[in-house]
């Protein structure tokens, strides 16, 4: 028979304490991990962010920064998924890394727009616009191992009109 269950959440990790004990005076520990609402939330975010920021030093894309993050065995916030690209551009987006990509147009063509640069034209989250490019919304094609937006004048007030109709979005 159970006695008293005490239950110690640290609000500043994913790591939860149980403890059970027992009529008689047997006590049973268990730890445990918990989903976590922000990446600050975790142990040891500083050493996942300054991994991810290696590796990206190191000239990997984020879909090869998550493939690595995940054989290594880091953790999401969630807890329910394995790192992926977009959650790759997210975190290098939302923590101060600046994209590896030129500053130069990708190309002499107007309609050419490297993604970070098509989500300011639009004033949108950069997260955001890979979710699009991952779910065919926008034409991409790869340069240089990167993404490239295709948007000359009507695709941009199409985009426009897409940012603005879909609240969901926002």
């Amino acid at each position: 028979m159970i006695e008293r269950v005490t239950v110690s959440i640290d609000k500043n990790s994913e790591w939860v304490d149980l403890a059970v004990s027992w009529v008689g005076g047997h006590e049973t520990r268990a730890r445990f991990r918990r989903p976590v609402g922000k990446l600050d939330q975790l142990e040891g975010h500083d050493e996942l962010m300054a991994r991810i920021h290696e590796l990206r030093r190191d000239g990997l894309t984020a879909g090869r920064i998550a493939e690595k993050l995940n054989a290594e065995g880091w953790v999401t916030p969630t807890h329910r998924n394995s790192f992926n690209e977009r959650l790759i551009h997210m975190m290098l987006g939302r923590h101060g890394f600046v994209p590896r990509g030129p500053k130069a147009p990708p190309s002499d063509d107007p309609s050419e727009w490297w993604l970070v640069d098509l989500a300011k034209e639009l004033d949108m989250p950069v997260a955001t616009l890979y979710g699009w490019h991952s779910r065919g919304l926008i034409k991409t094609k790869r340069v240089n191992g990167q993404w490239v937006a295709i948007a000359d004048k009507s695709e941009l007030r199409r985009l426009r009109r897409l940012r603005r109709e879909n609240t969901s979005y926002h």
